[in-house]
């Protein structure tokens, strides 16, 4: 979000996790103190002024980082929710297991359990180049599992990637087309565009959704990523899939 300076109306781009429902911010500038309080001026347009000021496509792009942000911000407290969720379930078990001798035998049953799952994880590689046979059965139910057999008649063409730039924000951009070559109307899952470093390590990802919920055959459609201020010193390759 920007943040302006009553004072000396200097502006500055905060990201607005860093907000919050507000906060008390100083200018950089001038060194003037206030409360910011970020709902104070979203004052609907009026629809007139709406209709007759269309968005410009620097505008649209700067919604769709603000979108962005906030879904990732909204990730990261869902996140955050979670691990406080996590520490207040263990401590209740804790006090549970002091009064209940029973239920701590049960918990270290269930903890045991979940160790042998973790050890089969990590056997899994292991055992499939001991059994070769194995692996051609895991990977058939794996694809079964996780990709619908119509997504073999999807085809990801004309990829293309371009960065802008508009101030301190970077926004890395990457666009393309799905082809349907298959005989028949299929819906559209959405595209998922992955960033890796060198080692193929994943850095980043993102989702979008085609312009189009479905294809007829032989039809294509257009999609979009953004990333929001990326770190291309660590960016060695992006991978570009069908995704759910």
């Amino acid at each position: 979000m920007i943040i302006q300076c009553p004072a000396c109306q200097s502006r500055y781009m905060v990201p607005s996790m860093k907000v919050g429902a507000g906060r008390h911010v100083r200018c950089k500038n001038c060194l003037h103190q206030w409360w910011h309080d970020p709902n104070a001026n979203l004052n609907p347009l009026p629809k007139s002024f709406s209709e007759t000021q269309p968005k410009s496509d620097m505008e649209k792009r700067l919604d769709a980082l603000r979108q962005a942000a906030e879904q990732r911000e909204v990730t990261s407290r869902d996140s955050l929710n979670i691990n406080v969720e996590e520490k207040r379930i263990i401590k209740e078990d804790a006090a549970q297991r002091k009064s209940n001798p029973a239920l701590g035998i049960f918990a270290a049953i269930c903890f045991i359990l979940m160790g042998l799952s973790g050890a089969l994880v990590f056997l899994k590689e292991p055992i499939l180049n001991a059994f070769p046979e194995l692996q051609s059965l895991s990977s058939r139910s794996k694809q079964i599992e996780e990709k619908p057999a119509f997504w073999d008649q999807l085809a990801i063409t004309n990829i293309n990637r371009q960065m802008e730039e508009d101030g301190s924000n970077r926004m890395l951009i990457f666009k393309g087309e799905i082809v349907n070559n298959g005989q028949q109307e299929y819906l559209l899952p959405k595209v998922r565009v992955s960033l890796h470093d060198e080692q193929g390590n994943l850095l980043d990802y993102w989702k979008a959704a085609p312009e189009k919920s479905s294809l007829k055959p032989q039809e294509k459609t257009s999609w979009m990523v953004y990333f929001h201020n990326p770190d291309m010193s660590k960016i060695s390759e992006f991978k570009t899939v069908l995704s759910k």
